[in-house]
C-alpha cells in the first residue's frame, strides 16, 4: 500500500485528543503465517486539558499540542484486517496557560492497534478504520501542568483512540 493520511479522535493521557497522521508506504516481508509490514508514522494532535487553574474557583479547558514520530510494525491477519504495534518518541508543547515552561517536553509512547480495510472509496483509493490502545510517558518528572491545581503530569497515561485512514 502507498502512503496514508489519517484523522483520529480519542483520549490520550486523560485528555480529549483530535489528531492527524501521515504514514510512509509500508514495506512488506513474507512470513510463515502472513505478510509482515512496517512503516514510519508522523502524527500530532491537539488536546484539551480540563482543570482548575491555581487561585481559580472553577474549571477551565485549555489547548496544548503533541507531536510523535514512530515505527509501525504489523501483520495482515486477512486481506482486510491488519494488527500492528507502534513505538516512538513524542514531544509535548504546553501553552503558557497550563505551564510556566512552554519549552517542549520529550517522552516515549507505544500502542497496539487494529485496522479494517473498507475497500475503495469514492476516489478509488483504499480506506481503513482503526483503533489503538496504549500508553505514553513523558521522560521528565518535572514536566507538569504546574498552573493547574494538583500539577498533573504532561503527556503521561493510558491512550485510546480511533480514526480513519485514506491510502494514496
Amino acid at each position: 500500500m502507498g502512503p496514508a493520511i489519517g484523522v483520529s479522535m480519542g483520549q490520550r493521557s486523560g485528555d480529549l485528543s483530535v489528531g492527524l497522521d501521515v504514514t510512509t508506504p509500508y514495506l512488506q516481508f513474507p512470513t510463515y503465517n502472513g505478510r509482515s509490514e512496517s512503516a514510519i508514522r508522523l502524527s500530532g494532535d491537539m488536546r484539551l486539558k480540563e482543570g482548575v487553574p491555581l487561585g481559580a474557583a472553577k474549571d477551565s479547558i485549555e489547548l496544548y499540542y503533541v507531536a510523535r514520530l514512530g515505527y509501525v510494525g504489523g501483520i495482515r491477519v486477512t486481506n482486510f484486517i491488519r494488527m500492528y504495534a507502534e513505538v516512538g518518541g513524542m514531544a509535548v508543547f504546553p501553552t503558557a496557560e497550563l505551564s510556566s515552561s512552554t519549552n517542549p517536553h520529550f517522552g516515549a509512547y507505544g500502542h497496539f492497534g487494529g485496522e479494517v480495510f473498507l475497500g475503495k472509496n469514492i476516489l478509488n483509493k483504499n480506506t481503513g478504520i482503526y483503533f489503538e490502545i496504549g500508553e505514553e510517558a513523558n521522560g521528565s518528572g518535572e514536566a507538569r501542568f504546574d498552573k493547574l491545581n494538583n500539577s498533573p503530569l504532561m503527556g503521561t497515561g493510558p491512550t485510546a483512540c480511533g480514526g480513519v485512514r485514506l491510502y494514496l
